[in-house]
């Protein structure tokens, strides 16, 4: 017996580049971060608007 929705499933295969570019984003945006609000920047809450 099959579950009803592993017929419609696809398996997508990302390449090593898809894959690392959301993770070298963030921590090019946490660099950035770091830059703007200076060493205590981790410290407390802030966003980006």
């Amino acid at each position: 017996m099959t579950k009803a929705g592993e017929k419609n499933q696809k398996k997508i295969n990302l390449s090593l580049n898809e894959s690392l570019f959301p993770i070298v984003l963030l921590i090019i945006f946490l660099t950035f971060n770091v830059y703007v609000y200076g060493d205590d920047a981790m410290g407390g809450s802030n966003q980006f608007i």
